[in-house]
C-alpha cells in the first residue's frame, strides 16, 4: 500500500521542481540615446551598461549581470566592462545585456553621443581638395560614410576658398568598422572649357602633339569612358555651343586621392581610377589631413578657376 503513495508523493515533487524552474528572461528597456559630456584633459570618462538602461526587472529577485559591447563586435554575453572615450565614435552604438541567475538572457541597444569641450580629445583629420597645381578647389563637397554592423552613417562637408573642411572629428577604432570618403563638385561644367582644350585633344588623337600628363588625359576624357577619342572632342564642342548643359554622368570634376600613384601614367585609366578615399579600419596615424587632387573635366590646359 505504500507504493502508491511513494509514486504520488513523486509526482507532486516533480510538478512542484517543474514549477519552480525559471524561464523568463529579465525585462530590459535602454536609453535610445545617452548624451556624453566631458571636459577633462585627461579625456578618462567612461561608459558602463548601467548608464544605457531605462529600466531593469525580472521575476526573481536574484542579482542580475550586465554586460555591454560596441554593436556587432562579438558573440555571447559580453563583459560588464566599462568603454573609454578612446574606444568609442562621436556616435556610438551599444549592445546592452542582462542575464538572470538561471541563464535567462536579455538585450537592447543604445547609443552613447560624445560631446567634447576640449579638443585634446578628439582625434581629427582636414579634408582637402585641390588641384595638381595646389590650388585650392572651393565648394568641393565630401561624402563621409562610416559603415559599421550593416549600418552607413552620412555626413557632409563643404570646403572654403583654400579647398579645406578643417578638424573634421574621426575615431575609428573599430575591428569592423569602414570609412568611405568621397569629394565632388557638379557645378559650372563650362569652366575652364575652351575651343584650345579641343585642339589639344585633337592633336593628341592624331600624334600630333601626345598629352603625357595623366591628369590632362583624364581632363579630356569629357564621357569617362576610360578612353580620349573623337567622341569627347564632339561632347566638349556640344557644351561650349550651349547645345548640352552638362556632360555625361553629370560630373564638373574628377578628384583622385592625393597619394594615389598611376601604374602607368601614360594610360591612368587602367587599373580603374579611385575616387574615394576607403579605409578598412583607420587612416594611418601619420595622415592628419584627407587630400584629394581635383580635376576639371574637359579643361586640358587647367585654365579652370578652381573658386567658381
Amino acid at each position: 500500500m505504500k507504493t502508491p503513495f511513494c509514486i504520488l508523493y513523486l509526482l507532486l515533487f516533480s510538478v512542484n521542481s517543474n514549477a519552480q524552474i525559471d524561464t523568463l528572461p529579465p525585462t530590459l528597456v535602454c536609453k535610445q540615446q545617452l548624451v556624453i559630456n566631458y571636459t577633462g584633459q585627461d579625456c578618462a570618462a567612461e561608459v558602463f551598461a548601467s548608464e544605457c538602461i531605462e529600466s531593469i526587472s525580472d521575476n526573481s529577485s536574484d542579482s542580475i549581470s550586465l554586460g555591454i559591447r560596441i554593436a556587432c563586435s562579438g558573440e555571447g554575453f559580453p563583459e560588464n566592462k566599462p568603454f573609454d572615450l578612446g574606444e568609442i565614435e562621436n556616435i556610438t552604438k551599444f549592445e546592452i545585456w542582462a542575464r538572470d541567475q538561471s541563464g535567462n538572457v536579455s538585450t537592447c541597444n543604445s547609443s552613447a553621443v560624445v560631446h567634447s569641450q576640449t579638443a585634446i580629445c578628439d582625434p581629427s583629420i582636414n579634408l582637402v581638395a585641390q588641384t595638381s597645381d595646389q590650388d585650392g578647389i572651393n565648394n568641393t563637397e565630401f561624402l563621409v560614410e562610416n559603415i559599421r554592423c550593416n549600418d552607413t552613417t552620412r555626413r557632409y562637408f563643404v570646403t572654403n576658398e583654400e579647398g579645406y573642411y578643417y578638424q573634421f572629428l574621426i575615431r575609428l577604432k573599430f575591428i569592423d568598422e569602414k570609412l568611405r570618403v568621397t569629394p565632388s563638385k557638379n557645378i559650372n561644367p563650362l569652366n575652364g572649357v575652351t575651343t584650345y582644350d579641343l585642339v589639344l585633344i585633337q592633336k593628341h588623337i592624331l600624334g600630333i602633339q601626345p598629352i603625357s600628363n595623366p591628369y590632362q588625359l583624364i581632363a579630356a576624357d569629357a564621357n569617362m569612358d576610360g578612353n580620349v577619342t573623337m567622341t569627347d572632342i564632339v561632347l566638349l564642342h556640344k557644351l561650349i555651343l550651349g547645345i548640352e548643359e552638362k556632360l555625361p554622368h553629370g560630373k564638373s570634376w574628377r578628384f583622385i586621392p592625393y597619394y594615389y600613384q598611376f601604374p602607368n601614367p601614360q594610360n591612368p585609366f587602367l587599373p580603374p581610377i579611385p575616387e574615394s578615399i576607403f579605409s578598412p579600419n583607420n587612416f594611418p596615424d601619420y595622415i592628419s589631413y584627407c587630400k584629394f587632387t581635383g580635376i576639371k573635366i574637359g579643361d586640358v590646359n587647367f585654365s579652370a578657376d578652381p573658386q567658381h
